[in-house]
């Protein structure tokens, strides 16, 4: 499983599309499923994103009932992650060398520059780390900048694929 969250209503969502309504117990598969590469929630309005292996982008306003495709073609390329930050602000990002920022529940984003990641995780301090192909990166700023803090011996191809912050 890619990625699991807990909708307001109490129901589990995986990435592969099943649900739980009795928290984890049993799982089903909806008629049309929503298979994804990442899941992320945002805990203050419920709002579910989720972007898939086509890299589209969708949001969920009704805990998982129901998904709105966002037809964003600044997103096209090599998306593979999504985070919400504290304050609703909707983070995108991936294989493709960029990160985007949505200040408005996904319907606007901005781009801006971030290393080549295969991973991203963000600590309680909203501090986000990236697992790359050179290492893992660290911004402190919420993306505007990165610093590689733990970079691998020689560039071997290999990502670090997940990373987790603890």
């Amino acid at each position: 499983i890619g990625a699991i969250i807990k909708a307001r209503d109490g129901k589990i969502i995986s990435s592969y599309g099943q649900i739980s309504y009795d928290n984890g117990m049993n799982w089903v598969t909806p008629q049309s499923p929503l298979v994804a590469k990442d899941l992320a929630i945002n805990n203050a309005n419920g709002y579910i994103y989720a972007v898939n292996g086509s890299n589209n982008l969708f949001r969920s306003t009704d805990d998982g009932d129901s998904w709105q495709f966002f037809n964003v073609h600044s997103l096209s390329y090599g998306l593979i992650m999504l985070s919400v930050h504290r304050n609703g602000d909707v983070y995108a990002g991936g294989g493709g060398g960029g990160m985007y920022k949505s200040t408005n529940d996904g319907v606007n984003w901005v781009q801006f520059t971030a290393p080549t990641f295969s991973s991203l995780a963000k600590n309680s301090l909203n501090h986000y780390f990236a697992g790359g192909i050179q290492g893992i990166y660290q911004s402190t700023n919420e993306g505007s900048n990165w610093s590689l803090v733990l970079p691998l011996s020689n560039n071997t191809g290999y990502y670090f694929n997940p990373v987790i912050v603890t």
